[in-house]
């Protein structure tokens, strides 16, 4: 078969250069495998067999498969190494370019070349391969023969730029794919594309850097052909075969890793199946392993463990936003130990496109939301190249769908926070509100809603031991007027630890002891706030712990910045200040900037 293929080197007698930087393959460069796992499933789903009667075709099945490649039986592999020879003696000034043919010299001298395989069924496969030269726009005239051309934008299937097909290219050694199909309408083809640098050829003239293989004057090979000689196809679909494959040792787990991190609910609802065939025993990622995988622990699972969680929760437990005749938006929260605050946002057909994050919660949770309907076309406009970001600016007249969107999604989460303090605050709660405004106005009667921006660390528990009115870390103790004193005597407290610069490896700090704290809030918006601290005792060097407080969960505040009264800047670190000069039954007065915008009640710990 392979003295039936030929390369063709498109030329013209002068043209631009074209270097290795392709900016489509670049793109990939960062994570490969991860890429084009991601990449090939979109692509597959997209092109899923959609019976007119509406029956259920059965789930997209892709298959990734490793073989070896006997160099004998590469397309016309004399003819490319003289392409490469070429490129390289072009080059031969330019240091990338030398140090790129250096490293693919072993493959081009090799007898038996790594090779991925990847195959999909149930699918239409490459339409358009009969007819390349009047078939412009077709799947396989956009896959094979264009670039930044996408046959997908019509409906609400998920790709729209045509560049992910440059994952596998950054795949291969030799940056080229071959390209074979069966189409539904019992068409066949072969062909092999490859995309690097302009050189010269035998007249002279300068290729144009993308060179194609399979019939003569650059037309597709008229029928079905494997690189893999152990592979047969029997039913419609596509197949691309990556030469001098450049996938390491983590294949299976990076391929694993791309497919439960995008398509877990294709795979949840049986819109997807993934094969992996890489010498071990072959894995088939279906619904069933996922449910065996979270059951028993499997390591491959343990990323996807917590969005598997939120996605498979009980219908009663979503929330549901309607677009009208746009369709709607399904969102599942759930809370947990560390989780990610990020909710996973998932379209049609089954692809997620990207985790969004920024939501000011205290709680640890993690979500997914589902797009459902024609709502799935308009927020395709905002997608971005690489298919991980809605960016608002790309489609500004529906701007307003994903500000609902987001708004929607802000909402539930701080129900869940809501949900989470519940019985957690104490009838005694009005005793430690935040005062609003200056000394002499009334404590504000608003809900503490308390939502701290960015991360934070869960306090250990022996900080909750003196709540329910015994002492409060120097706050006020439930049913006492404020000022009272909050515990008594002085106690070592837990060392802190060198920062790396240098200094003593611990250094020790004692609690002040016995002080009266209040705190008044200056400025809602901008989170500033006065802490009036009035010591049992002196203390030259003070340090003062500043915590966010519930009736059960604490957490360090968000302390940005802070001054003493007289305009004295004081350091942060953290939540703590230091640089206190504390005396004596004397009040210290620090306003302290927080990274938060509404009322929280805070409490402090005192050192010297």
């Amino acid at each position: 078969m392979t003295e039936e293929l030929e390369w063709t080197f498109p030329s013209v007698p002068k043209c631009e250069e074209k270097g290795l930087n392709d900016s489509g393959v670049e793109m990939f460069r960062g994570d490969t495998i991860v890429s084009l796992a991601r990449e090939i499933c979109q692509n597959s789903l997209d092109a899923a067999i959609r019976p007119v009667d509406g029956t259920e075709p059965g789930p997209v099945e892709i298959e990734f498969s490793l073989f070896d490649l006997q160099a004998s039986d590469f397309p016309a592999f004399d003819e490319f190494k003289d392409a490469m020879a070429r490129s390289r003696d072009y080059w031969k000034e330019n240091d990338q370019a030398v140090r790129f043919f250096d490293e693919m010299e072993p493959d081009l001298n090799a007898k038996v070349l790594h090779c991925l395989r990847i195959s999909d069924a149930n699918t239409t496969g490459l339409t358009g391969v009969h007819a390349p030269d009047s078939s412009s726009g077709s799947a396989w005239h956009s896959l094979v023969m264009s670039s930044g051309v996408s046959n997908k934008f019509r409906g609400i299937t998920g790709g729209s730029f045509g560049i992910g097909k440059f994952a596998a290219f950054s795949c291969s050694r030799f940056r080229t794919v071959f390209y074979a199909t069966k189409t539904a309408d019992g068409k066949e083809g072969f062909q092999g594309v490859c995309r690097l640098v302009t050189f010269r050829d035998e007249q002279n003239n300068m290729t144009l850097g993308t060179s194609y293989v399979g019939a003569r004057d650059m037309k597709p090979l008229a029928r079905w052909w494997s690189p893999d000689t152990a592979y047969e196809r029997t039913r419609p679909g596509a197949d691309i075969f990556i030469p001098a494959f450049v996938g390491g040792d983590g294949f299976r787990k990076d391929i694993v890793k791309s497919v439960l991190d995008g398509f877990l609910y294709a795979i949840w609802e049986k819109k997807l199946v993934v094969t992996i065939r890489d010498g071990a025993e072959p894995l088939i990622i279906n619904k069933a392993w996922l449910i065996k995988a979270e059951r028993t622990g499997d390591e491959l699972f343990a990323d996807a463990r917590a969005l598997f969680n939120a996605l498979r929760q009980h219908e009663s437990k979503w929330k549901v936003k309607s677009f009208g005749d746009l369709g709607e938006v399904r969102l599942s929260l759930v809370n947990g130990k560390d989780l990610d605050k990020r909710i996973a946002m998932i379209r049609e057909p089954g692809m997620l496109i990207f985790k969004k994050d920024h939501f000011r919660s205290f709680v640890s949770f993690t979500g997914v939301l589902l797009v459902k309907g024609e709502l799935n076309r308009i927020l395709r406009d905002f997608k971005n190249p690489q298919h991980n970001k809605w960016e608002e600016k790309r489609a500004p007249d529906n701007a307003r769908y994903l500000k609902a969107i987001y708004t929607f999604c802000h909402d539930a989460v701080n129900d869940i926070v809501k949900d989470d303090l519940g019985e957690e605050l104490d009838s005694g709660l009005g005793d430690i509100l935040p005062d609003s405004g200056d000394d002499g106005e009334p404590r504000t009667e608003e809900t503490l809603d308390v939502k701290i921006k960015g991360d934070v660390t869960v306090l250990s528990p022996k900080r909750r031991k003196r709540r329910k009115g015994k002492s409060a870390k120097g706050g006020t103790p439930t049913g006492k007027d404020p000022g009272s004193d909050t515990h008594n005597g002085p106690k070592p407290s837990p060392t802190k630890k060198d920062n790396g610069t240098g200094g003593a490896a611990k250094v020790a700090r004692k609690e002040i002891g016995r002080v009266s704290f209040r705190q008044v809030c200056l400025d809602r918006p901008s989170g500033l706030y006065k802490l009036k601290i009035v010591p049992a005792k002196d203390a030259a060097k003070g340090v003062v712990d500043v915590i966010a407080v519930a009736e059960i969960k604490e957490y360090p505040a968000p302390v940005k910045s802070a001054r003493l009264a007289d305009g004295t800047p004081l350091t942060v670190n953290g939540n703590e200040i230091g640089g206190i000069p504390f005396k004596k039954n004397e009040p210290a007065e620090i306003l302290v900037s927080l990274d938060y915008h509404d009322y929280l009640s805070l409490e402090v710990e005192c050192f010297e």
